[in-house]
Parts: C-alpha cells; structure tokens; sequence
C-alpha cells in the first residue's frame, strides 16, 4: 500500500506522525478489544500537536472511558476550535513521563481498569520498559514505528504477559501500529 495513506496523515489542518493507516489500525485494535469489562482509561504517551490525540479523546468518550495523554515537549495546539470543544486541555500534562510527578500520574492512570496504553513518545522502547509492568489481564498496549523504534526485543521480556492482538489486520494494511492484549 503506498501513496497518501503511507505518508504523515492530515488531520483539521495539520499533519500528524501517524499515517492514515496507523489511524485505521487503532480504530480496529479498540473496536476487536474483547476483554472482560469495556475499556475505562485510554493513556497516551507522546502527544505531539495533538491531532493522534484528538481521535483518542473522541474514541475515549464514545468508549465513556478517561483519556490522558502526555508530552515531554510542547507541540501541542490547545487552542484549535477542536482542542477547545473537546477540552483537550484538561487531558494533557507536558512534562517527562520517566520523572515525578508525571511518572506517578501515569501509573495512577494506568490503574484505572482496563487500560489501552499507546507508547508513542520519544523513546517507546523506554517507556514499553517502564510501564508494561504495570498492565494486567484485559488490558491493551500499542506502540507506533513497530519495527523501527519498538522491535521485538522490547517485548520479549513481557511474551508470558502481553499476546498479539490483530497484527494480521496491521501487516494487511501496512500499519506501523502494533498492539497486544494482557492475557496473564
């Protein structure tokens, strides 16, 4: 699959990291999510401009689950129309997800559960490290540049935990996005 859906996808006005395919491959990850009770908290790491950010917000209220993203740099435009309408403000924190206090917030969120953590700051094998420990049964990780920023050797250490969820689907539609679900 190549052309625009392989390039950084344009979302209200300004480009996001993500391609339109990683867009999709998170659409399906959450919609195939089977776990025992409906998903109560969506964590994103790596905000960016906050575009990725608002389509995790709306899927959060439409899911009727918590969302917070957070970032170590401010890119993010909390002044679009769209960021003010959907109070995105009031999701984000910037700051450095591996110091207090923001590390212990994180870990506050992530006992809000299940949980649906997307790994997408600047150094996901980092934060696959720090944070999937913290993940129990039902819940769902996701993390963006598989294969290039996050391989397998960062999850190794996690396979009695975390199982493949629908990475036939993101292979299918050449998607940088991987996901699992916490089966232990």
């Amino acid at each position: 699959m190549t052309g625009i859906l392989q390039r950084n996808a344009p979302f209200l006005g300004k480009d996001m990291l993500q391609h339109w395919t990683d867009v999709l491959a998170v659409e399906l990850a959450l919609n195939a999510y089977d776990g025992p009770k409906p998903l109560r908290q969506i964590v994103e790491l790596g905000t960016y401009n906050g575009r990725l950010s608002l389509i995790l917000l709306l899927q959060a209220i439409e899911r009727q689950a918590m969302f917070l993203t957070v970032d170590l740099r401010d890119h993010v435009d909390l002044d679009s129309p769209a960021a003010c309408y959907l109070h995105l403000r009031a999701h984000y924190i910037q700051g450095d997800v591996f110091s207090r206090p923001i590390y212990d917030i994180v870990r506050h969120a992530l006992r809000c559960r299940p949980v649906f953590l997307l790994c997408d700051n600047g150094n996901k094998s980092r934060e696959v490290h720090t944070f999937v420990p913290f993940l129990t049964k039902g819940d769902l990780l996701g993390v963006h540049d598989w294969g290039s920023q996050v391989v397998e050797e960062d999850i190794a250490p996690f396979t009695h935990r975390p199982a493949p969820h629908i990475w036939k689907e993101c292979e299918e539609i050449e998607s940088t996005m991987r996901f699992w679900k916490v089966v232990a």
